[in-house]
């Protein structure tokens, strides 16, 4: 019988950032670069083992994820933990089905993903294609060109600050009550909002990086109780509040910014008849 052979073209996707991360594929001895087509025999008994290094933090060993023409080849894979990185080990043919060996005739796909505690993510994809010219693990003739991306984890993006520069009394003997509060965001903030039991009371809007404040739903031209003061990254505010009479009142401080995310502080206050 004739003996064929794979082959395995390799094209690496390295999704860091300030780093030089490795992935290669290793068969038996012999180590192949990232990019490399190499020529394996179709009676290979090694495993195709996929190594990841030099990465960035310690890769989540569950994260660690390998398919063959888009089927998971979990039951056929073992994952070792590396110092930095980690190993995964292919064993083809172990199934009857077509869907878990290399399929002749056709370019098979084969991909390694994984990511590290900072979620940052490492991708390789080989490419396999039946040969019939090698005997031994090889580079092929034709190489394709590797390709290295960097796709660093999304940045964090934080929320407003809230600082009350009173605190708000557990109970009080009067309907009204003085609400001051700092509230800060590096991004900028875009609306404030002070709510009682659910209600606005007073609210501010950031435009032009100016706050423009709105109280009872119409918006204060002066002379309205209170201070509000700031521009798009700080605003220092103390305004009244009424509240229920003999109830337990909810005052919350809503502050968003530009990226929509919302911070909220919240403060009950009991009531006297």
């Amino acid at each position: 019988m004739r003996a064929t052979s794979i082959a395995v073209i390799v094209v690496l996707s390295a999704a860091t950032a300030g780093a030089e991360p490795v992935i290669d594929l290793r068969i038996g001895p012999t180590r192949f670069a990232a990019g490399a087509s190499v020529l394996v025999p179709t009676a290979l008994t090694e495993p195709l083992n996929i190594w990841l290094e030099d990465t960035l933090a310690v890769v989540e060993v569950s994260s660690v994820r390998v398919q063959l023409n888009g089927n998971a080849m979990t039951a056929f894979t073992n994952v070792n933990r590396l110092p930095r990185g980690v190993r995964a080990i292919v064993k083809l043919g172990l199934s009857l089905g077509a869907d878990f060996t290399l399929r002749p005739g056709v370019e098979n796909v084969l991909t390694f993903a994984a990511l590290d505690e900072t979620k940052t993510a490492y991708n390789a994809t080989f490419y396999v294609t039946p040969d019939s010219q090698s005997a031994v693990p090889r580079l092929a003739p034709l190489q394709r060109v590797g390709r290295r991306e960097v796709t660093a984890p999304p940045p964090t993006v934080g929320k407003p600050a809230i600082q009350l520069e009173t605190e708000v009394p557990a109970s009080s003997g009067g309907q009204s009550l003085d609400i001051a509060a700092v509230v800060t965001d590096a991004e900028g903030l875009r609306r404030i909002a002070v709510e009682v039991n659910g209600n606005i009371s007073d609210e501010v809007l950031l435009q032009n990086g100016y706050p423009v404040r709105r109280r009872n739903g119409r918006t204060t031209t002066g002379g309205a109780p209170g201070v509000v003061q700031g521009d798009g990254t700080k605003v220092v505010l103390r305004v009244p509040v009424r509240l229920k009479r003999d109830a337990v009142n909810v005052v919350t401080i809503k502050a968003e910014n530009i990226s929509g995310i919302v911070e909220r502080l919240d403060r009950t206050v009991k009531t006297d008849r």
